[in-house]
């Protein structure tokens, strides 16, 4: 017998047919229930040029500039955790909420208040302030979590500042003035010609040098004034020191002489655009806060800085124009940013076209690197100069990277940001303002870092 079409019995069958129709919903999984200690774990990025890996557990100690961030795992969801972090007498520290899944990840979590308020894998390292220690440079950094007040997980991760096997030679040969750092093996090797800016002496470059020599690539760090043998100050610097440098490194049988770069910041950013322009052997030029302008001596209004054949290069001519001091309870704050504006809009079309770098006839590709809120002196405006003129050129292998939130201090990850923003300069008797955040200036100097390893990779 068929059932009467009611309405009444076809929505009795429309019910059975979606009860038989719909499949079976799983159960709620069970509440998260750590099943053992709260526990913490290092991961590093050993070649953040390239994404196909990223974070993995650190298995022994990393370079010094590879980025690494914390995991914690086994904590009661819910639970607030403080991870704690130390280097070499500095500290930092954020509060997180643990997932529903018992970790807490610095990949995904903002923290619930900390020095930084979004996703930073990186927070706990660049927001460390306090004191350094004395002694000996120890880059071990430990990290604990605390629950409660109470400790319940630490981990120690150990950074190592010099590669083992790596070849290291103090070179004095006239002036060629710094280190020579290889990578193991018989080569050839691409290589750097590393050198700081106005700070002078061998120091910066002799850092960088053995920095990249972990990375593969031979440098030789070097000084061109401010150290013995070479100029006292940067005021009518010969070129020929520096082509020097550059002949030094092509007659090694270790290093190819068709793969030498050339890395500056700063002054030495300008030093490094200005090589690239007049020197063949360079095959690639490495910018970071630099000018595509030349600029005067740091001694005197009326000097050049740098002097090729004898003969002094013409420079931006100084307008008058003094730099703007800011002054609170911890004292002056000198801010040069404006006056080399100045400097620019007051010199004429004719100055300004003797003063700038024809960075187009570099033979090699150029990367610059600039900070958007640079105060020393604008820096993204200063290389877009260069980067303007190496379009024109219809050249395809050049990069600009104006970094947000970034000041002039663009330099090695690896450390505390907490004091780039500004640095007390003793001739000024002042704080000299660098510009940037903290948080800015630690994701600049990380993106910096990435960029210069995949360019000395295709070097």
């Amino acid at each position: 017998m068929i059932a009467a079409r009611t309405p009444l019995a076809l929505a009795l069958v429309a019910t059975l047919l979606a009860c038989e129709l719909t499949p079976e919903q799983p159960p709620n999984p069970p509440p998260f229930e750590p099943d053992g200690p709260p526990s913490l774990t290092i991961l590093v990025d050993a070649e953040p040029e390239d994404d196909a890996e990223g974070f993995v557990p650190a298995a022994g100690a990393a370079r010094y500039g590879d980025p690494f961030t914390v995991v914690g795992a086994n904590f009661w969801p819910g639970d607030r955790v403080t991870l704690e972090a130390e280097l070499y007498g500095l500290g930092s520290s954020a509060l997180f909420e643990v997932a529903d899944d018992g970790t807490v990840d610095l990949r995904r979590d903002a923290p619930v208040e900390g020095a930084w308020d979004d996703v930073d894998p990186e927070g706990l390292l660049w927001s460390m302030d306090g004191t350094s220690a004395t002694g000996q440079l120890d880059l071990s950094v430990t990290v604990r979590a605390i629950v409660a007040d109470e400790v319940v997980a630490e981990a120690v991760h150990e950074r190592r500042y010099i590669d083992d096997g790596l070849t290291v030679a103090e070179i004095a040969d006239g002036t060629t003035r710094g280190l020579l750092a290889l990578p193991p093996g018989d080569g050839p090797f691409p290589a750097v010609l590393a050198f700081g800016g106005s700070e002078g002496g061998t120091g910066s470059g002799e850092f960088r040098a053995l920095y990249l020599a972990s990375l593969g690539v031979a440098s030789l760090g070097v000084g061109y004034f401010g150290a013995p043998g070479l100029p006292a100050d940067l005021e009518e610097v010969p070129l020929e020191i520096l082509e020097g440098d550059l002949a030094f490194l092509a007659s090694d049988p270790r290093i190819d002489p068709e793969r030498i770069a050339v890395m500056g910041g700063s002054r030495g950013g300008e030093l490094a655009l200005l090589l690239g322009e007049r020197f063949p052997v360079v095959h690639g030029v490495i910018a970071t806060v630099p000018s595509g302008l030349l600029w005067g001596a740091t001694t005197t209004v009326d000097h050049a800085a740098w002097t090729d054949d004898g003969q002094a290069l013409p420079f931006v001519p100084w307008s008058g124009s003094e730099p703007e001091v800011r002054t609170d309870e911890h004292g002056d704050h000198v801010v040069f940013r404006a006056s080399f504006l100045a400097d620019i809009d007051a010199a004429s079309p004719d100055a300004l076209d003797a003063a700038t770098i024809r960075a187009e006839r570099s033979a090699g590709p150029v990367l610059l690197i600039a900070g958007d809120d640079d105060q020393l002196w604008p820096s993204c405006v200063l290389a877009q100069i260069a980067m303007n003129r190496l379009l024109a050129a219809g050249r395809s292998n050049d990069a600009l990277l104006c970094l947000p939130e970034a000041g002039h201090a663009i330099g090695m990850p690896g450390w505390s940001t907490v004091d780039s923003v500004e640095t007390w300069h003793a001739d000024l008797g002042a704080f000299m303002v660098l510009g940037g955040t903290p948080q800015g200036n630690a994701r600049a100097d990380r993106a910096a870092d990435t960029a210069i390893r995949a360019f000395l990779k295709a070097l």
